[in-house]
């Protein structure tokens, strides 16, 4: 990020699932299982990769506008004395990258994207790569690419019909002075928390 310190997130629950660098820790009910997992901080915002798998026998909703955040000053501290913070829109790095562009001093379309995790950029780079045009694409074209190549990766308003599954990334608002968060997902008339600790600094 930029000379702020640099926030990293501890899942305050047991060991979860590594995979592909990244550790998902699972919760579950009879009817829902989620996954998630923390990838990293991107400017001052914290970025997850979350799975749903619907294991009712009816369909549920998946609404990331509905998602929200917590800071709490200690994990056993009643939740509800605290207001919520909503989970990022979808699209909100458009807006980053629109306005990214409007400075002068910006060298190229990929400046304000040398954050941008990875997965971001697999299925772009890719495709650029492998197409012999690509090297004549516009700055217009490129940039139509990267913001489908991000679109497709975020987490999306969906219907989930039984045994189906959705996973997407989904960002919420970071601050220096947190010292335990609090991530909660509602999703068929039920919620699912997520608490991590907050450390800065670390390697």
């Amino acid at each position: 990020m930029n000379s702020q310190a640099q926030l990293f997130l501890k899942a305050l629950a047991p060991e979860g699932n590594h995979v592909n660098g990244r550790e998902y820790i699972p919760l579950s009910n009879d009817l829902i299982r989620l996954e998630l997992a923390y990838d990293c901080m991107l400017g001052e915002n914290f970025l997850f990769d979350l799975v749903v798998i619907n294991e009712s026998g009816h369909p549920i909703s998946v609404q990331p506008s509905s998602f929200y955040c917590l800071e709490l000053d200690d994990p056993d501290t009643d939740s509800s004395c605290f207001p919520p913070s909503m989970a990022l829109p979808p699209l909100q790095p458009f807006k980053w990258y629109d306005r990214a562009l409007e400075q002068p001093q910006h060298e190229s379309m990929f400046s304000p994207f040398l954050e941008i995790p990875a997965m971001f950029m697999e299925g772009f780079v890719a495709s650029w790569n492998g197409e012999s045009s690509a090297r004549t694409l516009s700055d217009k074209e490129r940039e139509s690419h990267l913001k489908d190549a991000i679109r497709q990766e975020m987490m999306q308003e969906v219907q989930l019909a039984p045994g189906e599954v959705a996973n997407g990334f989904v960002w919420f608002p970071g601050s220096p002075e947190t010292k335990y968060l609090l991530f909660c997902f509602p999703l068929d008339e039920q919620e699912f928390q997520f608490a991590y600790e907050v450390e800065k600094g670390r390697p």
